[in-house]
């Protein structure tokens, strides 16, 4: 426990003290009474003397009116006169003199010994630590107190902390932590399903034109069963008797028209098709504005008109770069005589 206090205690002796006493006979006890228990236990009294002089005496033991002088608990010794830089007076009890529990000047400098150990032993939240509630072992100091407090009341609820519904409302470490764990709850989703009707009122769908990769698309696409492709991503496809997709030739009628551009190269279920919108392939080297066309080639494009007997002509987008184009198949064919 260490150093014991009371409040105002002051007395007398009832007994002469030599330099070398190690008791003193108190005219009254310490009040409530002092318990020395722990090995560190101990009380500090200031004897004074008719001129004034002050003596620092540490106390290591107590019966009633009785006080031991020591540096031990319990054990009586001359080393525990004379502390703190004062040295040991001689009393005749019967002339004026006080003793009495002050403060003093080792008492204070403990105190603040013992704070800048603990201050060196803790790390101090730092700011955003305090503001996100990030690390629960370290204390606030008095800034970063100041720093969540100053402006806010009253503090807000988990709901809120979670939900930020409310501006005024004060966030205390625990309810940012708590919004803080909210927000890990979200995911980013890159396939979300829209649950009901989407009213989109009189705002526009902005796609992406300027894809920055080989073997990208912005736009509207689905899934199918692609039974034939050859020719891999980006190539045409018409949607056969069976509901499949296989890839178009201009100069079959029976595999056009194109309905939607693979995005994924192979054959089989729920292959990825884009149905309208912008797709990159770096293999294109096409001439800008210009539109582009089923080719007879099959499973392949070109910004040549077809022009052989029976060819179908199919206008099916334009090009946006030299590798990119806007796909918009036009349902309307010209058939070549």
């Amino acid at each position: 426990m260490g150093q014991k206090f009371r409040n105002n205690f002051t007395t007398t002796l009832t007994a002469t003290i030599t330099t070398s006493s190690t008791s003193l006979s108190l005219t009254a006890a310490p009040s409530p009474a002092i318990t020395l228990s722990e090995s560190d236990d101990y009380f500090l009294l200031t004897i004074i003397n008719t001129s004034g002089v002050k003596e620092v005496v540490k106390c290591v033991g107590i019966s009633g009116l009785t006080v031991t002088i020591g540096t031990t608990l319990g054990t009586p010794s001359v080393a525990g006169r004379a502390q703190e830089g004062t040295s040991a007076l001689a009393i005749t009890h019967t002339d004026g003199h006080a003793i009495a529990m002050r403060a003093t000047r080792g008492t204070l400098e403990s105190i603040l010994s013992a704070i800048d150990v603990l201050e060196a032993a803790t790390a101090i939240a730092s700011e955003v630590q305090a503001e996100t509630g990030t690390d629960n072992t370290y204390p606030l100091s008095s800034l970063r107190g100041r720093q969540m407090m100053d402006g806010y009341a009253p503090v807000a609820s988990e709901v809120q902390a979670e939900t930020g519904e409310n501006n005024t409302a004060r966030m205390t470490p625990l309810r940012t932590a708590q919004a803080n764990a909210a927000q890990t709850k979200l995911s980013n989703d890159s396939s979300p399903s829209l649950a009901g009707d989407l009213t989109q009122g009189e705002y526009i769908t902005y796609l992406n034109s300027a894809l920055s990769a080989d073997g990208t698309a912005s736009g509207k696409g689905f899934t199918g069963t692609v039974d034939s492709n050859s020719q891999g991503f980006g190539a045409p496809l018409f949607c056969a008797a069976d509901g499949n997709y296989e890839a178009c030739d201009a100069d079959l009628e029976g595999s056009m028209p194109c309905r939607c551009l693979a995005l994924e190269t192979g054959t089989g279920e729920g292959k990825k098709l884009l149905l309208k919108g912008f797709i990159r392939n770096d293999a294109w080297s096409w001439t800008m504005g210009a539109n582009i066309y089923v080719s007879t080639a099959t499973g392949s494009l070109t910004q040549t008109l077809v022009d052989g007997t029976d060819d179908q002509a199919q206008v099916v987008g334009f090009a946006v770069t030299a590798n990119s184009m806007y796909f918009n198949p036009n349902d309307v064919m010209v058939e070549i005589i």
